[in-house]
């Protein structure tokens, strides 16, 4: 954000300067105006540098004077270096890059090994007739079952860190019996901010713009994995199960939320920028990215 701040000024400064060249290139004032931009990116990029060197908090991108003081100050102690080398390697290591990276390869990879065969049953027929539909309609069947249990069996993954929970499919219903109410909830949060997103798949931005799409894409589901997290935490420590009717209700109502899910799923490859490729692309299992 104070990165952000700092540019506007910039950018604007950036345009007239455009605009200046379009018009007359040879002028006086577009000259000054390439000076001045010039001068002011070198000024705000040793700026942008002092701030993050002091520290980075958003108040340190309003304060130059003190961030070149408490620069000065270090560099006299010579210990600006060492400090700062220390500071971006705890960084990096608290990141754990390698060990999450894989986590979420694997992570994936649990969650296609349910999902690729159903998913890819379900893009076969290209119009809702002729005997291809029989294989669409089977494909959405399964795919409707393993909607109703995965959730539950990447969350204990994550949990857990082993890719076997992948396979407990009796451990995560026992999770699901625990706690119904909440499971369903979850589906119905998770599958309806999926649906939201879907809408944001029709046109395919410009490649720069990505980057901001995907943040969209992150923010938007983010709640609905915490609040699955906090299920399968709840369902964890949970040892009683409510009486059989209330779960038999609340399982049919979470496949009947799945249900739907799929069924709308069928036609964002008709609206999709990528085609059949969008059912393949579940941001609340797989990678919440637009494309």
């Amino acid at each position: 954000m104070g990165i952000f701040l700092c540019l506007m000024p910039l950018r604007y400064l950036g345009d007239f300067t455009s605009d200046a060249m379009l018009v007359d290139p040879n002028s006086g004032l577009t000259r000054f105006l390439r000076i001045l931009t010039s001068l002011a990116a070198i000024a705000i990029f040793l700026h942008l540098l002092g701030a993050l060197a002091a520290g980075g908090r958003l108040v340190r991108f309003f304060r130059p004077v003190k961030n070149a003081r408490t620069l000065l100050s270090e560099l006299r102690s010579r210990t600006f270096f060492s400090d700062r080398s220390v500071a971006v390697s705890d960084f990096f290591q608290s990141l754990q890059l390698r060990k999450t990276f894989f986590l979420g390869f694997w992570g994936a990879v649990g969650i296609l090994m349910w999902t690729l065969i159903p998913t890819g049953l379900y893009a076969v027929a290209d119009a809702p007739q002729g005997p291809q539909i029989l294989i669409t309609l089977a494909g959405g069947i399964l795919l409707t079952l393993v909607c109703s249990w995965v959730p539950v069996l990447q969350a204990g993954y994550a949990c857990e860190e082993r890719f076997s929970l992948y396979t407990q499919l009796q451990r995560g219903r026992q999770l699901f019996r625990r706690t119904p109410l909440l499971w369903t909830l979850a589906f119905l949060l998770g599958y309806a901010l999926t649906i939201v997103l879907y809408l944001f798949k029709i046109v395919a931005p410009p490649q720069d713009a990505l980057w901001l799409l995907t943040t969209v894409f992150i923010a938007i589901i983010y709640p609905a994995r915490i609040y699955i997290g906090w299920v399968y935490s709840r369902s964890c420590r949970k040892m009683d199960e409510p009486w059989r009717v209330w779960r038999w209700f609340w399982s049919l109502v979470s496949f009947a939320i799945c249900g739907f899910y799929v069924f709308m799923l069928f036609f964002t490859r008709n609206i999709g920028a990528n085609g059949k490729l969008v059912l393949f692309e579940q941001p609340l299992l797989l990678i919440p990215s637009p494309f």
